[in-house]
């Protein structure tokens, strides 16, 4: 299944160094570019203004001392699916954004993969 993110233009806002090169590099194994990684909210809207396409994103909500909200509302008012991968508590992510898919981490790669899919047009 993974592989139909095949040249999909994936956004990666993550601040785990290690998490972000692991997702990145399985989106890569999979044909995916990885736009990104960005750590902070500051550099993935950074990202996002320079970008002229990107088909969706996974957002880690806990930024260090910042929530991704932001970077969420930015995709969002362009029309870029996103999902959540995080250990955050889900009812408090579910009263921003109630419809938007969570992945509680650890997640497995094909999971991910699968919801991140699920988001797609």
């Amino acid at each position: 299944m993974a592989s139909t993110l095949q040249d999909r233009h994936i956004m990666v806002v993550e601040d785990n160094f290690l998490v972000a090169e692991l997702l990145s590099w399985e989106l890569v194994e999979v044909g995916a570019f990885v736009v990104g990684p960005s750590p902070s909210v500051e550099s993935a809207m950074a990202e996002l203004n320079c970008r002229a396409y990107i088909d969706a994103a996974i957002l880690d909500v806990n930024l260090g001392a910042d929530l991704v909200f932001p970077v969420a509302d930015a995709l969002a008012k362009r029309r870029i699916p996103f999902i959540f991968a995080t250990g955050f508590d889900d009812a408090f992510i579910r009263l921003h954004y109630p419809k938007t898919p969570i992945c509680k981490k650890p997640c497995e790669f094909l999971v991910m993969s699968s919801v991140l899919l699920a988001v797609l047009p």
